[in-house]
C-alpha cells in the first residue's frame, strides 16, 4: 500500500513539474514602460515618428506625431550609431509594440542592435535627454 501511495505522489509531482513550463508566462523580450513608470505588456505608439535624437550608442529618443516621447535603450553599445543617422527599427515601431517581441535597431553602418527597453518619457525628461546631447558638442 505504501508503495502505491509513493508511486502516486511521484507521478503527481512529475506531472506538475512537466506542466509548469506550459503554465508560466513567456519572459519579456523587450521591457515596455508607460508614462507612469509602470512595466506593461505593450505600448501604443501613435502614427509615425517625426523626430529622432541619437543620445549615445545605447539610447535613442524618438517623438511620435502626437508629440509623445519614447526612450529606446539598446542591450549593448551600438557601434557607429552616432555617426550614421540612417537606421531603422525592426520590426517597425508602429501602432502597438509588445514586450513579448524582440526589436532591433538596424544601422547600415554597423551591426544590428537588440533593444532592451522602450520607455515613454515626459516632456521634461525628453528635454533633459536632448540637452545631454547638446552638451556633447
Amino acid at each position: 500500500m505504501k508503495t502505491l501511495i509513493k508511486s502516486v505522489i511521484v507521478s503527481a509531482v512529475l506531472l506538475v513539474g512537466a506542466a509548469a513550463p506550459a503554465l508560466a508566462q513567456a519572459p519579456a523580450k523587450t521591457v515596455m514602460v508607460n508614462g507612469k513608470g509602470a512595466t506593461v505588456d505593450s505600448l501604443l505608439l501613435r502614427w509615425k515618428f517625426d523626430a529622432t535624437w541619437v543620445i549615445d550608442n545605447h539610447r535613442i529618443l524618438i517623438r511620435d506625431a502626437n508629440r509623445d516621447h519614447y526612450l529606446v535603450t539598446m542591450k549593448d553599445e551600438c557601434k557607429k550609431l552616432e555617426l550614421d543617422r540612417n537606421f531603422a527599427f525592426f520590426p517597425a515601431l508602429t501602432d502597438r509594440v509588445y514586450s513579448s517581441l524582440s526589436y532591433e535597431v538596424r544601422d547600415k553602418a554597423g551591426p544590428y542592435c537588440t533593444i532592451t527597453s522602450i520607455e515613454q518619457v515626459n516632456s521634461e525628461q525628453a528635454a533633459s535627454l536632448r540637452s545631454e546631447l547638446a552638451n556633447k558638442g
